[in-house]
């Protein structure tokens, strides 16, 4: 696979975020909330565009949708007061289930970002969310969706990739091992669920 083969972007370019952000205002303002059933203050949302594909990536998109709308499920049930408990910790992306939302946000780019840059396409070379924009629990949704859209959009090239080909993305995260596109979405998942395990138990 051609390194241009990836979406979204012209080799060597720095992504503007706030372009990707216009550009998803459509498909979030269709789809982005819908009130669940049972309870008006329980949101669900596709999180996708294309749920159901076959395939390691429609698998592991599927599944990245999954731990995203259960994650945002249990910040929902916070209150304002509850989402801005601190607690004692060496980490500042841990001291307060917001913290730890904006933690998650940004990391959600980061992931897709790392994809980009191995894929010779547009990307931010170190997302942050910016923490003003996450005022309620009700907005972490809204926001980490676009940042698994985003996903969705840098791997669908890679839906019919050869694993040799997945496997020649390789690059190394800030935090020291080596990953290829499928490896950094599988750590995408369970950096969900451990983070929505650990807001369970604040």
């Amino acid at each position: 696979m051609r390194e241009s083969e990836c979406t979204g972007g012209i080799p060597g370019e720095t992504r503007d975020k706030d372009s990707d952000t216009r550009r998803l205002q459509g498909f979030l303002a269709d789809q982005r909330i819908i009130i669940g059933r049972g309870s008006l203050n329980r949101m669900t949302t596709l999180f996708i565009r294309h749920p159901g594909r076959p395939g390691p990536f429609g698998a592991l998109m599927d599944e990245y949708a999954r731990a995203a709308d259960d994650f945002c499920r249990v910040v929902e049930g916070f209150d304002l007061t509850r989402f801005d408990a601190e607690r004692p910790s060496n980490n500042p992306n841990t001291v307060s289930p917001r913290a730890i939302c904006v933690h998650v946000i940004g990391a959600a780019h980061r992931y897709a970002h790392y994809i980009r840059k191995a894929c010779g396409v547009g990307f931010v070379e170190r997302y942050e969310a910016d923490p003003a924009l996450v005022h309620f629990p009700r907005d972490v949704r809204r926001l980490l969706t676009e940042g698994i859209v985003l996903t969705e959009e840098t791997v669908e090239p890679l839906l019919k990739a050869t694993e040799h080909e997945i496997q020649a993305l390789s690059f190394a995260v800030r935090w020291g091992p080596r990953y290829d596109p499928e490896m950094i979405l599988e750590h995408a998942v369970c950096h969900l669920l451990r983070h929505r395990r650990q807001l369970e138990r604040w």
